[in-house]
């Protein structure tokens, strides 16, 4: 009983505590060379790059989730009912002689000639 114990255990740290990668021929024989020179396993030269590489990605991670974040807010803000833009009349009063009131106007439309123009477009 204690032998396949033995057995299953090992199977175990095998194939879950600790897995296999399998790489190019070219990789292994960097990653041998960094291992014999720093007189680590194979294990610690991969751990310490996958610690390099997640390193720099920590950064652009926040920056992606601050974007995330602001964009959230601007879509809360659309979606607020009490956020909403109250509507301006354009104009207060049109007269008789078919002059409109500059109040609420942009200030493009206020005192633009080109009105006239196109007032009188419209007689004849």
């Amino acid at each position: 009983m204690e032998h396949i114990y033995s057995t299953i255990l090992t199977i175990f740290k095998l194939t879950i505590l600790m897995p296999s990668i399998r790489v190019s021929g070219e990789v292994y024989e960097r990653l041998r060379k960094i291992a014999e020179e720093e007189g680590l396993s194979y294990s610690e030269v991969i751990r310490r790059a996958l610690e390099n590489s997640v390193a720099r990605l920590v950064p652009l991670i926040e920056e992606i989730a601050t974007t995330l974040k602001g964009i959230l807010r601007i879509l809360e803000g659309i979606n607020n009912p009490t956020l909403a833009l109250t509507e301006k009349p354009i104009a207060k009063s049109i007269s008789r002689d078919g002059s409109v009131a500059s109040e609420g106007l942009p200030p493009f439309v206020k005192d633009n000639p080109w009105l006239e123009v196109l007032r009188s477009r419209g007689k004849d």
